[in-house]
């Protein structure tokens, strides 16, 4: 709890915070953003192995 979330729940009975639903939104979009450059970083990894043995392959 913090007090924005207190104050909330005091004032209109709901318990919940915009910073709370900001926080976690905020959180997901980090995990969404961080998986795709994971995924783009073993994508370009997995090209550039290829490339590297198949130019090994060719003698270059």
């Amino acid at each position: 709890n913090n007090c924005e979330h207190f104050a909330e729940w005091c004032t209109t009975g709901q318990a919940e915070s915009s910073q709370v639903r900001r926080a976690i939104r905020f959180a997901g979009t980090v995990c969404i953003a961080a998986g795709a450059v994971a995924i783009t970083a073993v994508g370009t990894g997995l090209a550039v192995r290829a490339k590297r043995r198949k130019d090994a392959r060719d003698g270059r």
